[in-house]
């Protein structure tokens, strides 16, 4: 097996592919549905406010740069106030939608073939039955 040095790679910036507000949508929709944790989208907050400009971003979010670097480095989970404001000054907007399992069907442990079609197709939510 041969190694190759990835000192040679260069690094990358997933910020770069999220230029417009389309892709940063799709982008942090499929960090909530599949419900990474809130590190990971704390951590994906933070590349992109850094790529759009931490003052830039903290000033739109009513934060501080500091106050916004601090939640984004938070080891515990941020308050629901200060993820909207963040999405809110990245330029998007939570959005509820209807899923294909509900709560009856969670409390029943019956979440079946609706719930892995979500799971594999999130758009099947909006259609299920």
């Amino acid at each position: 097996m041969t190694t190759k040095n990835t000192g040679e790679l260069p690094n990358f910036d997933a910020a770069a592919y999220l230029a417009d507000k389309e892709a940063l949508a799709a982008f942090v929709t499929d960090l909530l549905q599949d419900d990474y944790g809130p590190e990971l989208l704390l951590s994906a907050f933070g590349e992109l406010a850094r790529a759009r400009g931490m003052v830039d971003i903290a000033t739109a979010a009513s934060m501080t740069p500091s106050e916004l670097d601090e939640t984004m480095n938070a080891s515990d989970n941020p308050s629901f106030d200060a993820v909207r404001r963040i999405l809110t000054a990245l330029g998007l907007q939570l959005v509820a939608v209807p899923c294909a399992v509900g709560v009856e069907d969670w409390l029943r442990g019956d979440v079946g073939p609706a719930y892995d079609a979500m799971k594999t197709d999130p758009s099947s939510a909006l259609t299920a039955g």
